[in-house]
């Protein structure tokens, strides 16, 4: 590298620390180049070393390699997430683009719903982005299999492990299919209620037999007949 006399100019090596590995000695240069996040952290602040304890070490190493050569010849499932979103926090806008078409192609192509569904989510709840998320709704609407895509999501992971922002986005997946919700309901209501010793019969002084009362719906149906009806009477993106 040339300083701006001519000379050579030294390079900086940065000190990037790595989860349950050794610090990792990579070129300023290497890191600035097309990052301004990087840019911030090392020339505007001046910092020396990078703390990267919160990512896959695996991943830290191919961020850092992607870094050199910018060449992203394949995206393993297992990596994606922390690979997308290093290149978030670190504002690696090429990289970030690379991730999204990854992402893009499996929800394209209908390859592992649930992964891309999984992803997309983690993305808009945790990193505020909404792009994938929304494309992943605009797709599954458009084909017939995004019913039984929500039913088997929806069983595989029982109704009370789903949060309210699941029940949020399943919910805008199937805006015209009501029936798969319906069909989900009838189900939640039959299953919780079999289960309930509130509903069981009881018996009576004289003979007289009398049901168990419940006093409020069983949860997981109040939490999709709620977002049902918050949905019907609002509007958003997606």
């Amino acid at each position: 590298m040339e300083a701006s006399d001519g000379s050579e100019k030294e390079s900086e090596a940065i000190q990037i620390i790595v989860k349950e590995k050794n610090p990792q000695l990579v070129d300023k240069e290497r890191l600035t180049k097309h990052s301004s996040k990087f840019r911030y952290l090392l020339e505007d602040l001046g910092l020396k070393e990078l703390d990267m304890t919160d990512f896959d070490p695996l991943v830290v190493v191919l961020f850092l390699t992607m870094l050199d050569d910018q060449v992203v010849d394949e995206i393993n499932d297992d990596q994606f997430r922390d690979l997308h979103k290093l290149s978030v926090v670190f504002e690696v806008e090429w990289l970030t683009i690379k991730c999204r078409k990854f992402l893009s192609y499996k929800c394209q192509e209908f390859v592992d719903l649930t992964y891309v569904f999984e992803e997309s989510f983690f993305i808009a709840r945790k990193l505020k982005i909404k792009g994938p998320i929304y494309e992943f709704l605009r797709i599954v609407r458009a084909r017939d299999e995004a019913g039984s895509f929500i039913q088997d999501y929806v069983k595989r992971h029982t109704y009370h492990a789903l949060s309210t922002d699941h029940w949020h986005y399943l919910l805008r997946a199937t805006v015209s299919n009501s029936e798969v919700f319906l069909d989900l309901m009838t189900e939640a209501v039959d299953n919780e209620r079999a289960l309930d010793p509130n509903t069981r019969c009881s018996g009576h002084k004289g003979g007289a037999v009398r049901l168990g009362t419940v006093s409020k719906p069983p949860s997981s149906t109040r939490k999709i007949l709620t977002y049902l009806i918050r949905d019907e009477c609002t509007s958003g993106n997606g």
